[in-house]
């Protein structure tokens, strides 16, 4: 449990370090447009869809894991819309920050399925692509200052 609190505030972090970017681009842009919180949803429902499709009970933690679903779909929405609008940066910095996103999804996306699936628990090319996406997603949202 602790290390989903750690993991979702680092969601948080990015999500305010790219919210202050995106003030830059769009002054009067509201914390939730209600088109963002239609992607959202639309993510969220696609996470759940996921889970339901492999089969995995969820118990007392599905109100947590929707609480920390919402918002990783909500910094990788933000990254993407940053990546997209952002025009005075190195074009790598848009590329590095949308891969980088997408990635810290799947990863979050595979740990979910190791943590709350009993038979992805053993499955170890699972675990691979668990751990390579996660470390390749915080690479190339890290390398990201570099192109500022």
């Amino acid at each position: 449990p602790l290390g989903v609190l750690f993991f979702l505030a680092a969601h948080i972090i990015y999500l305010l370090a790219y919210d202050n970017y995106l003030s830059d681009i769009i002054p009067d842009h509201p914390f939730l447009a209600p088109w963002e919180i239609g992607v959202i949803l639309f993510g969220m429902l696609l996470y759940l869809l996921v889970f339901i499709f492999t089969k995995t009970k969820f118990s007392v933690f599905m109100i947590p894991l929707s609480v920390y679903v919402f918002v990783l779909m909500l910094m990788c929405l933000r990254a993407l819309t940053l990546a997209c609008l952002q025009t005075s940066f190195h074009p790598a910095f848009s590329v590095a920050l949308s891969i980088g996103a997408i990635f810290f999804l799947l990863s979050d996306t595979s740990l979910g399925l190791l943590m709350f699936n009993k038979k992805c628990k053993a499955n170890f090319p699972l675990k691979i692509f668990n751990i390579a996406t996660y470390f390749i997603g915080q690479l190339l949202l890290a390398i990201t200052i570099l192109f500022r």
